[in-house]
C-alpha cells in the first residue's frame, strides 16, 4: 500500500471540499448565491427566486415601520424622506462598489429612463396616498392587483411564457393576500379604491422599465436613481403644501425612524431589482406579495395581533401558492419554442 504524506491528504481535502462547494445544492446565504450565479455554477433562477423571498421579508418589516412613521409624520412627507434616505444608501453602495465607471458611460438617453422610473414610483405613491385618504385602509388590498397587471404585461411585452398553473396559484395568491389583509371584509368602493388599482400598474411599468436597463446597467444605480429622483419629486410636492415646520419640528427619534425606513427600503429594492433582472417580472411579483404574511407574523409576535381563522386560512393559501411558484422556471415563449 503506497504512502501518502501529509500534504498529500491536505491537498485531497482542499479538492474535495472545493468540489463539494461548486456543486452542492444548497447555498448557504443569498450572498453565495448571487456570486455562484455569476460564475455559473448556480443557474439564476434560484438566485432570483431566493431574491424575491428576501425582498418580500424585508418589505414586511417595511411596511409595519411605515405604519408607525405615517403615524406621526404627514404619509407624503414620511414617504419622499424615505425614499430620499433610500437613494442616498443606494449612492453609497454605488461608490463603495467598483461600478463607479458605469456612471460615466451612462447615456442621457439611460438616464433619462431612469428618471422616468423615478417619477413612476413617485406617481404610484401619490396614488396610494390619495388613495387612503378616500377610502378604508382595508381597501389596499387591491394594490394586489399589481401580480396581474405583472403577468399581463409581462406576456404582451416581455412575452414571458406564464402556464395557466402559474395563473391560478398567482390567483390563489391574491385571495390569501384579501384574506390577511381584510379579515373577509371589504368595505363599500369608491374613488380612492380606483387609485388603488392605478398605483400598482405605475409599479409594473416602472418595474419593466427597469429589467431592460439592467441589461446594461448594475441594479444599485437603478435604486439610486429611482428613490433618489422620485423622493426628490415627493419632496417638492410636499414643499407646495408646506414642509418648513415638518422638517424643523422632527424629533431624534422620528429621525431615526426614517434612517431605518430607508435602509429598509432600499435593502428591499435591490433584492427586488436583482431578482427582477435573474427571473421573469410575472414570477417575482408574485412572490413579492408574500410580504403582507411577513407583516402579520411580526405584529402577531412583537404588537399583539390575533391570529384568526381567516388570516390563517390566507396565509396557508399563500404558502401554498408560493411553493409553486417558486419551483416554475424562468423563460419566455420564443425560448421555450425552440426547445
Amino acid at each position: 500500500m503506497q504512502d501518502v504524506s501529509p500534504h498529500q491528504k491536505m491537498g485531497a481535502l482542499r479538492g474535495q471540499s472545493l468540489r463539494k462547494g461548486v456543486h452542492s445544492r444548497r447555498v448557504r446565504s443569498y450572498f453565495a448565491a448571487v456570486q455562484l450565479s455569476a460564475c455559473g455554477c448556480l443557474d439564476e433562477e434560484r438566485a432570483g427566486t431566493v431574491s424575491a423571498l428576501l425582498c418580500s421579508t424585508v418589505s414586511g418589516i417595511n411596511i409595519l415601520v411605515a405604519r408607525i412613521g405615517t403615524g406621526f409624520l404627514p404619509q407624503v412627507f414620511y414617504t419622499s424622506i424615505s425614499m430620499f434616505t433610500a437613494g442616498l444608501v443606494g449612492w453609497i453602495l454605488v461608490f463603495l462598489r467598483p461600478i463607479r465607471g458605469e456612471l460615466a458611460a451612462l447615456s442621457p438617453r439611460m438616464t433619462l429612463k431612469m428618471l422616468v422610473i423615478g417619477a413612476g414610483v413617485a406617481a404610484a405613491f401619490l396614488s396610494m396616498f390619495t388613495g387612503v385618504s378616500l377610502t378604508a385602509v382595508s381597501n389596499s388590498f387591491l394594490l394586489q392587483t399589481e401580480v396581474i397587471y405583472a403577468m399581463v404585461c409581462g406576456y404582451l411585452l416581455l412575452k414571458e411564457r406564464i402556464s395557466w398553473g402559474q395563473v391560478a396559484a398567482s390567483l390563489v395568491l391574491v385571495t390569501g393576500d384579501v384574506m390577511v389583509m381584510t379579515e373577509g371584509l371589504i368595505q363599500q368602493a369608491n374613488v380612492g379604491d380606483f387609485l388603488f388599482l392605478v398605483a400598482p400598474f405605475f409599479f409594473t411599468v416602472t418595474n419593466i422599465m427597469a429589467k431592460d436597463v439592467m441589461k446594461t446597467v448594475d441594479p444599485s444605480i437603478v435604486v439610486a436613481f429611482r428613490y433618489m429622483s422620485g423622493g426628490l419629486l415627493l419632496l417638492f410636492v410636499q414643499a407646495l403644501m408646506g414642509i418648513e415646520k415638518l422638517v424643523l419640528g422632527m424629533e431624534s427619534s422620528l429621525t431615526l425612524l426614517v434612517l431605518i425606513q430607508g435602509l429598509l427600503l432600499a435593502t428591499s429594492s435591490l433584492f427586488s431589482h436583482l431578482a427582477m433582472k435573474m427571473i421573469n417580472i410575472s414570477k417575482a411579483s408574485a412572490i413579492f406579495l408574500t410580504y403582507p404574511v411577513i407583516s402579520a407574523i411580526v405584529a402577531i409576535l412583537f404588537l399583539g395581533e390575533k391570529v384568526t381563522p381567516v388570516r390563517s386560512v390566507g396565509a396557508a393559501m399563500i404558502f401554498i401558492s408560493v411553493l409553486y411558484i417558486a419551483r416554475l422556471r424562468s423563460t419566455t415563449r420564443d425560448a421555450a419554442r425552440s426547445i
